[in-house]
């Protein structure tokens, strides 16, 4: 029982700092909007660490105020999905492993407009703990197109 014990024991002591962490977050800064394919972020990802947490959005040319698609995760692993599935004509990229890389987002990208650098991104960085739960808010509120309302748990 000792093992268990200390078990919950850590698992209270990560709980802790996590609430702490959320305490302390102030709103967030976004990045300003760039093309998503070769296009610089003016944000850089926190020192020390590449694959950032946060949340991002993608916008058409055609109006870069109301985002087409909304998401989390690790920004830049996701925005790579996206380009990858737009650069293969807008299918899963299947790798040598027999893995794919789906993105049902971006298959709707890719039908509405083909053209990669019609599509702008922009991100913010926050703990895994929020990112979830700001992204289904803001698909709620802003319902962008290429998303799907269940993937978003709406």
């Amino acid at each position: 029982m000792k093992h268990f014990e200390q078990a919950i024991a850590n698992a209270l002591h990560e709980a802790e700092r996590a609430i702490l962490q959320l305490v302390e977050l102030e709103e967030p800064v976004w990045s300003n909007i760039f093309c998503i394919e070769g296009g610089k972020s003016n944000k850089p990802f926190s020192v020390g660490r590449i694959r950032a947490t946060g949340v991002y959005k993608i916008y058409h040319k055609d109006d870069l105020t109301t985002p087409v698609v909304i998401g989390e995760g690790s920004v830049g692993t996701r925005k790579g999905r996206h380009v990858t599935v737009m650069r293969n004509g807008g299918k899963s990229k299947t790798h040598e492993s027999g893995s794919s890389s789906p993105c049902s987002t971006a298959t709707k990208m890719y039908k509405y407009d083909s053209t990669l650098t019609n599509y702008f991104f922009q991100w913010c960085e926050l703990p895994k703990s929020i990112s979830s739960h700001y992204e289904a808010i803001l698909i709620q509120q802003l319902k962008p197109v290429f998303n799907d309302q269940k993937m978003a748990g709406l």
